[in-house]
């Protein structure tokens, strides 16, 4: 097979098979065939030909195979759109469709009526074949669904969660695939491995914006494409394979790696003084993180990474090694507090040389901001009026706002040297209260980070966890 030619739930349907006879599984590729390509053809011709009517097209269909076409389909056209149900096709009506076609014969416009006739009859035409692919989606599903040898296949549907399959007894998969819910959408893989889910651990020191909350549901996380389903159904039968094959060294290989990989990168940040992390999922774009942000990334990263404590006390049927990974976690957050205190106290001293700032400026504030609310006042109802008056009511604000402005200037002159008295102090004043809000927000983010460390101070011994 030409992979080149494979489009996933256009051409193809992507599927999770076993192998006859042999312990292992593997990713195959199903065609989309329509069953009643004849029939649509027929239409089609109905379609370009003259003599027909939209009506003519309309009996066709309700007398052929193609009349399921007309139900409502469970079918995403954008996995990443919201609302992308297929309503049943409503009929064309007949009264309105002749009283178009008698309007246009009574003005005598032939050329318009064959038009009209014509785009009616596309427009039917491309309704019906646009729900050919989800019919056949749907067919084929059906067809799949009942074949023993099928585990999973891809599909298209609106907000739908494969069941839980069993590839073994050790080894546990759900696909969960949200689509067509906007910007709730999600495409996840979860396998779990004699129970335990296999998860992606790592994410969480390899991207700068990372949720642990979403890292504990899923072992991949796939772009919201078609296309995905082959990275999704390789790792799976990868996964099922190398467990038959090399059982041993699965847990080592696929589960304890990732939890090494996300303590040693903690290990690494904690004594680094800038890191190079890849933005999200989702933005590939690599960012280096530096000085107040590389202090709010250390909190984050090694706090936040307690969060996962309970998770990896799961992981203790298949290794002695839980306590160990604890421990590193533990001993990264209590060796961050110093230089979180340290941040803490020297953002407070800015702050104050900040506020000070800000209560010798207030005066001048607040003697420039009162006349300037009048004056703000003074130009909205000068503009107001303005658009009343004959000469603008049709005008654009734009418009308007330029003779705002012209009269303004011209009935109170000192108000332009009052603008730029008051702009140079907006500028001042307002510097200053983003840099106060910008040490406040640090200093709190920060102090959440040290709270959740002091809250978890004595996990291992609440939990009895040895190192």
């Amino acid at each position: 097979m030409n992979m080149n030619n494979v489009k996933v739930n256009e051409t193809h349907m992507c599927v999770l098979r076993k192998v006859e006879n042999e312990n292992r599984v593997k990713v195959d590729y199903v065609e989309l065939k329509f069953k009643h390509q004849d029939q649509l053809e027929e239409l089609k011709r109905m379609a370009d030909n003259d003599n027909r009517s939209v009506l003519d097209m309309q009996d066709y269909v309700k007398g052929s195979a193609l009349r399921r076409l007309s139900q409502d389909f469970d079918f995403c056209s954008c996995l990443s759109d919201s609302y992308q149900w297929i309503p049943c096709m409503q009929p064309v009506s007949f009264a309105d469709y002749q009283k178009e076609i008698d309007e246009y014969d009574e003005r005598g416009d032939k050329a318009g009526k064959e038009a009209y006739a014509r785009d009616q009859r596309q427009k039917y035409y491309n309704r019906i074949a646009y729900r050919v692919l989800p019919a056949m989606l749907e067919d084929l599903s059906n067809d799949l669904y009942k074949d023993p040898s099928v585990l999973a296949y891809s599909h298209r549907r609106v907000g739908w969660a494969s069941p839980a399959f069993k590839l073994n007894d050790d080894i546990k998969v759900v696909y969960l695939t949200n689509f067509g819910y906007g910007s709730s959408s999600y495409f996840f893989l979860q396998i779990y491995y004699k129970g335990i889910g296999i998860l992606p651990y790592s994410q969480w020191i390899h991207y700068r914006k990372a949720c642990a909350s979403d890292i504990i549901r899923y072992t991949r996380r796939y772009h919201l494409d078609n296309q995905e389903w082959m990275k999704t159904m390789s790792f799976t039968a990868d996964i099922y394979n190398s467990a038959v094959s090399d059982p041993a060294s699965f847990a080592e290989k696929n589960i304890l790696n990732e939890v090494e990989e996300m303590v040693s990168g903690l290990e690494n940040i904690q004594s680094a003084t800038s890191y190079r992390a890849q933005e999200s999922f989702f933005n590939p774009n690599t960012i280096i993180i530096t000085g107040d942000d590389m202090v709010r990334f250390k909190g984050e990263k090694i706090s936040g990474a307690l969060g996962f404590l309970d998770q990896l006390q799961t992981l203790a049927p298949i290794t002695d090694k839980v306590g160990f990974y604890i421990k590193r976690i533990m001993n990264c957050n209590f060796a961050v507090v110093a230089e979180l205190e340290k941040a803490i106290s020297s953002k407070k001293k800015y702050l104050e040389t900040i506020l000070a700032s800000i209560e010798k400026e207030q005066p001048k504030w607040d003697e420039l901001s009162s006349p300037n609310s009048e004056y703000n006042k003074m130009r909205d109802e000068m503009r107001d009026a303005i658009a009343e008056e004959e000469e603008f009511k049709e005008k654009s604000w734009s418009t308007i706002s330029d003779e705002r402005d012209k009269r303004f200037a011209k009935e109170h002159p000192e108000y332009a040297a009052f603008k730029t008295k008051y702009d140079a102090e907006y500028n001042v004043y307002y510097d200053l209260c983003a840099k106060r809000d910008k040490a406040q927000s640090f200093i709190e983010e920060v102090q959440l980070y040290l709270d959740n460390i002091e809250e978890h101070k004595n996990y291992m011994v609440e939990n009895n966890i040895a190192a």
